[in-house]
Formats: C-alpha cells, sequence, structure tokens
C-alpha cells in the first residue's frame, strides 16, 4: 500500500486557488473549505489520461461513472442505490440553487437547521423563498436538535422544504439514525420534502458514523433527494462534479426537468474522470488522510485548551472544520475575521457567516499540513491573549 505524505507542502499561490489567492498580502488560509493537501495517485493519472487523449468536446456520462459511485453508496454505507436515481450536476450548490424553485413559489418555507453552511441562506434568498430557522440547541456541550421547534415549522401550510446537513457544517454533528427518523417521520407527516447535503459523508473520525438519510427508512427514498461530491472527500472542487440520487421518480422527473433549463445538468470531462478514479481506487488514500486530519484535530484541541482554557471547541464528529467560542475572550466579535486578518495574517470563516446568533464563533479549516496549522494556531492565540 502506497504510503503519502500530508506533511508535504503544496504550493498553492499560483494555482489560482481562491482559497489562497483572495488576500493581497501573504497569509495563512484556514477557512475555506477545501484542503491543501496532494491529491492521490491514482486521480492525478486518472486526469492525466484524459488530459493526453487531446479532445475535450460536450461529455456524456458512461456507465463507468454511475457504477463507481453505486459502488462507493455500497462499500461506505452499506446502501444500495440504482442507476436511474442520480443525476449528475456540476455541484451541490448548483443543485441546491435549481431545487428551491422546483418544489418552491415565492414565499414558500424551507427549513434549515442553523448555525448551518451559508450558501443554504443565499440559495433560498435568491429564489424567492423564505427561510425557516430551526436553531440546533446547545445542551452538555453538544448540539442538539429542537425537534419541537422543527415540527412547528414543518407543520406550517407554506412549508415545502428542508435541507439537511449531514455531516452538519460547520458544528462537526454526523446525526444518528434515530434522530434522522424522528426529522424524517415528522417531514413524511407534514409533506415536506428533504434535501441531504451530505458532500461531507467520508470525512468522518473513528467512533463515529455517517448514515445516508435514504438509508434510514424505505419511505424515506419517497421523500428525499440526496446531494453528493467527491469534492470535499478528495478536494476536487475545481473538477465540477457532483450527484443528485433521487429514488422517487416523479421527484426525479421534476428535478431533471428544471436543471435541464437552468443548464446545471451533467460534469466536466475531467470532473468524470476524477469521480471514477476516487471511488474505485481512493480507499486508501482516503484512510491515510483521515487519520492525518485526526492528528491535527487533536494538536488544535490540545493547544488551544492549554493556551486558552476557557475556549470552547465543539467535538468534531465528520468533517475538518471546526467550531470555536472565543468570546471568552474578545469583548466586541463585530468584524472579527477582518480584524484577525490584519493584525495576524490569518484568515478564519466569522460565525456570523452561518448564524446571525452565531458571532462569539469563529470557524477553523484544519485540512492543511501541520506546519501551516501549528503557526496558524499561534498567531491565533496571540490574537486572542492580546485581546482579553
Amino acid at each position: 500500500m502506497k504510503k503519502y505524505n500530508f506533511d508535504n507542502i503544496v504550493d498553492r499561490k499560483k494555482t489560482g486557488s481562491y482559497k489562497w489567492n483572495i488576500a493581497k498580502e501573504d497569509f495563512i488560509p484556514l477557512w475555506v473549505a477545501d484542503m491543501d493537501f496532494r491529491i492521490s495517485d491514482e486521480i492525478t493519472e486518472a486526469l492525466d489520461m484524459r488530459a493526453n487523449q487531446g479532445a475535450f468536446g460536450y461529455p456524456m456520462i458512461p456507465l463507468e461513472y454511475y457504477e463507481a459511485e453505486i459502488l462507493w453508496w455500497k462499500k461506505r454505507f452499506n446502501t444500495d442505490i440504482k442507476k436511474e436515481w442520480i443525476q449528475g450536476v456540476t455541484g451541490v450548490i448548483p443543485a441546491l440553487s435549481s431545487l428551491v424553485p422546483t418544489f418552491c413559489e415565492k414565499g414558500d418555507g424551507v427549513i434549515i437547521q442553523t448555525p448551518v453552511y451559508n450558501h443554504f441562506h443565499m440559495s433560498i434568498e435568491k429564489n424567492g423563498a423564505s427561510i425557516l430557522f430551526n436553531d440546533l440547541l446547545l445542551e452538555n456541550d453538544k448540539y442538539v436538535i429542537d425537534f419541537e421547534n422543527f415540527e412547528e415549522l414543518a407543520s406550517r401550510e407554506d412549508t415545502k422544504l428542508f435541507i439537511l446537513c449531514n455531516p452538519h457544517n460547520p458544528i462537526g454533528r454526523c446525526w444518528t439514525a434515530e434522530e434522522l427518523k424522528r426529522l424524517g417521520d415528522i417531514c413524511l407527516k407534514h409533506n415536506v420534502i428533504v434535501i441531504s447535503d451530505e458532500i461531507h459523508r467520508d470525512l468522518v473520525f473513528k467512533g463515529y458514523k455517517h448514515i445516508p438519510f435514504l438509508s434510514v427508512s424505505g419511505v424515506f427514498k419517497e421523500i428525499s433527494i440526496t446531494c453528493t461530491s467527491p469534492s470535499k472527500t478528495f478536494n476536487l472542487a475545481g473538477l465540477r462534479v457532483a450527484n443528485m440520487v433521487i429514488p422517487n421518480k416523479t421527484l426525479f422527473d421534476k428535478v431533471n426537468k428544471l436543471i435541464m433549463t437552468h443548464e446545471v445538468a451533467g460534469t466536466s470531462v475531467f470532473g468524470v474522470s476524477g469521480l471514477i478514479a476516487a471511488y474505485k481506487y481512493g480507499d486508501s488514500w482516503l484512510e491515510q488522510l483521515m487519520e492525518y486530519l485526526d492528528g491535527n484535530r487533536k494538536y488544535l484541541i490540545k493547544y488551544l485548551k492549554k493556551e486558552l482554557p476557557d475556549i470552547w471547541i465543539a467535538d468534531l464528529e465528520g468533517t475538518y472544520l471546526m467550531w470555536v467560542d472565543i468570546s471568552k475572550y474578545v469583548n466586541d466579535v463585530e468584524n472579527i475575521q477582518k480584524d484577525m486578518l490584519k493584525k495576524t495574517k490569518v484568515l478564519i470563516n466569522p460565525g456570523e457567516n452561518y448564524s446571525n446568533k452565531a458571532k462569539k464563533f469563529i470557524r477553523i479549516n484544519i485540512a492543511t499540513n501541520r506546519e501551516t496549522l501549528e503557526e496558524g494556531l499561534k498567531r491565533i492565540v496571540n490574537y486572542l491573549k492580546e485581546k482579553n
């Protein structure tokens, strides 16, 4: 088995990277959710082979692509899906932005569980729908679902959709089968369609498990649309490849009609090759990645707790994004991202991106080499000590 060295630094400053080139000055980016690691050799070889073919006309999605997606669901999650359920798209967010107008008239309600990925907010509002906030509750240092409020929102006549984030970005929860069943039963009762964003499904730490929503109950297949992609797992966001899995044919046909209208169906020639290689040959690389990320996770917790004893860090069950409460060290959290970048040259995501009630939090991306992470955290600690 080939061993990968995730300590190797990949210089991304001259690659047109959004993560690394958004700021003019030299800085440490611990923000946007992509990784700094070199992708697996199998994926690189597949992309090289495709590039060497020398022709890049309009692509068709081959049978091998569907077989790779089906294989991944089976071997990673013991879940059977079918080719006719799969609709390729250019990305999960373009999919969400097409799904909202597919099922919602202007003003219809869409439930999200905040704090949650900011593009959920944007996909809803830009399409004229209304956001229904089911705020997650922090109980005994763990985020839990407010099921009573969730059912109140689901029971509204104008509520059409629920966008589930699993694993949840930014709080890092992997929802249990029991939690998913309660959510699904409520949505089934009130005729609410579930859009399950499972883009971080492979990035789960030992002791936790990702459970696909559609696998929880046979009837959930009939009310759900699952969005997946190899982009987070294998760092392939630039290839523009994702899938929607829609078992219900009526829903599938309705979605297919609109995404064709919005021109987001299909994927790139490199996206096809990348997904096939990732899902057929990427297991070993992924296992080694998770070991490395676990080391980064433990390092962050140990270091921040030592230097800042009153800081609070959410348990990271899945994703590589750590959710940190800095309120004990900062009185004024307004514009924390800009102020931290100016004074430390470290870029993080402010909690207000995910909820206007989460201004005391920051989100830190640990998917970088240890040397970069250590320096970034050192600067953050010094900044917070000076603020205190």
